[in-house]
């Protein structure tokens, strides 16, 4: 089966599984599932190739054995399996709870602009701001000047707006999600040069040509890419800027990103899927080619556990309180933190890039 069909069959799950190996018996959850097939997340070893059999637990609490081959496996997270029904049906209990799922309206990925509704205190406490180093670069390679309107677009909390704000611009803050939008518009009710507007990054509801600067932060990897283009160049005046910002971090830097990032592998409902598409971001399909430079800042948040478990329960794919997984994630974030902590606080460490350029000309 294709990665596009399997995808769009697949549902989200926790269930309690064990499977057989030629290494023993092991213990995981299953973290999606499809008529096809189920991914398998455990510390034990496989090898691609194996046949394997897997005892799944359902919510009734009974147990089906499935036997298949693992397609793909990665030693921090766990296994795929294709299962080798050798000409049966799936188990009609199994098909059962699929069909449920599907129609309770369970999908992989959440709608992007609901994400965040339930997360916002903690990411107003404990996300990082932008690098304040971001308005002297663009000044110097965009003409930046106190005088550009600038176009927010998934403005959320307001973080980034702000940087514009404060170097005298006029800002719109264009944001879906009712609860960040109601965030970033307390956060900036000082500043009398901002607007809110309820809309999308596809759907801005801006008038033609009518902002110098379309600015995006975190939210750019949830925009449509296909559709959010031509509604930024439909916005921009004609020698208009785009400026894409996120704040990262690279698991391999220190023992404490890399304990974080295998956390979140282990829990994190979709945070494979989330962070492959930060990674694969095509930014040739938003900027004319060869026309976006690049820039890169590094900055730091120290935390104590407090600090370092709200920047984890952020995230839009971390598990919330009273989900199956929220307790095991945050005990093995704790085991993450004493590992690392010095005098009661760890130093997370950010690479912040900053891409920016002049994008397609319109579409006639």
């Amino acid at each position: 089966m294709n990665d596009e069909k399997r995808s769009s069959e697949r549902i989200v799950t926790n269930l309690p599984a064990r499977w057989h190996g030629v290494s023993g018996v092991h213990e995981g959850r299953i973290e999606d599932i499809s008529p096809n097939g189920c991914f398998v997340n455990t510390k034990g070893a496989v090898d691609v190739g194996e046949m394997i059999t897997v005892l799944i637990q359902l919510p009734s609490d009974a147990w089906l054995s499935l036997r298949g081959r693992v397609v793909f496996f990665h030693q921090m997270i766990g296994f795929s399996m294709s299962f080798d029904l050798d000409g049966e049906k799936l188990p009609e209990q199994l098909n059962d709870f699929i069909a449920a799922q599907k129609s309770a309206t369970i999908v992989t990925m959440l709608d992007p602009t609901k994400r965040f509704s339930n997360r916002v205190e903690n990411y107003l406490k404990y996300r990082p701001r932008y690098p304040r180093e971001i308005i002297p670069l663009l000044k110097k390679d965009c003409s930046l000047t106190r005088h550009a309107l600038i176009a927010d677009i998934g403005s959320g909390t307001g973080f980034l707006a702000e940087l514009f704000l404060q170097n005298g611009n006029r800002v719109i803050g264009v944001e879906p999600n009712a609860e960040m939008r109601a965030a970033g518009e307390q956060m900036l009710a000082q500043y009398e040069d901002f607007t809110s507007v309820e809309a999308t990054a596809e759907n801005t509801t801006l008038p033609d040509s009518s902002v110098d600067f379309v600015t995006a932060g975190q939210a750019f990897h949830w925009f449509d890419r296909e559709q959010t283009r031509p509604e930024f160049a439909r916005i921009l005046k004609p020698d208009g800027w785009v400026v894409i910002v996120w704040n990262g971090y690279k698991p391999e830097r220190t023992p404490l990103l890399k304990g974080y990032h295998e956390v979140l592998l282990r829990y994190g409902t979709d945070y494979r899927d989330v962070r492959r598409e930060i990674e694969s971001t095509e930014l040739d399909k938003l900027f004319a080619v060869g026309e976006y430079k690049v820039a890169q800042f590094e900055f730091q948040q120290r935390f104590d556990f407090e600090g370092f478990k709200g920047r984890i329960l952020s995230a839009s794919y971390a598990p919330q309180p009273g989900e199956p997984n929220y307790e095991p994630m945050l005990n093995e974030l704790r085991e993450v933190f004493e590992s690392n902590q010095k005098d009661g606080t760890v130093v997370f460490d950010y690479d912040t890039e900053v891409y920016y350029g002049r994008i397609h000309s319109r579409e006639p």
